[in-house]
């Protein structure tokens, strides 16, 4: 999304304010890939996941401690949870008749709603975002 990254960055750099101190965690499959795209981004720290879900969760759990001070929980533990969510909710909407394709097609502000509550359900990461 180079559209979305570049108003972020430029909020960031012109805006001031509120948005100086803005922290952006910019994604890729490839190390390198987005240069050909968007060469401005030299510099910038780029966590290449390789098309990985672990190697993606791992990312962004290691961005979410270090910038926003979330718990660190480990990553194998966040993506485990993710997969016993996904083959729950397979399973649970297959039951309430749904088509695999609609399944595999839910947007994500229904997917969130579907892990709100099983995550209520089945709390078990930390709920606190504070370091102990």
């Amino acid at each position: 999304m180079p559209l979305e990254l570049g108003i972020d960055i430029g909020c960031k750099l012109f805006r001031g304010t509120k948005w100086k101190n803005k922290r952006i965690l910019i994604l890729e499959a490839e190390r390198f890939r987005y240069q050909a795209a968007i060469s401005d981004l030299a510099g910038s720290d780029i966590w290449a996941h390789h098309n990985e879900p672990e190697a993606l969760i791992v990312g962004v759990r290691d961005w979410m401690v270090q910038e926003a001070g979330a718990c660190p929980v480990p990553a194998n533990r966040i993506y485990s949870s993710f997969l016993d969510f996904m083959a729950y909710n397979y399973a649970r909407l297959e039951q309430e008749g749904w088509k695999p394709e609609h399944i595999r097609a839910l947007r994500i502000s229904e997917l969130q709603g579907h892990m709100q509550k099983w995550l209520n359900k089945h709390r078990r990461l930390p709920s606190k975002s504070r370091i102990e």
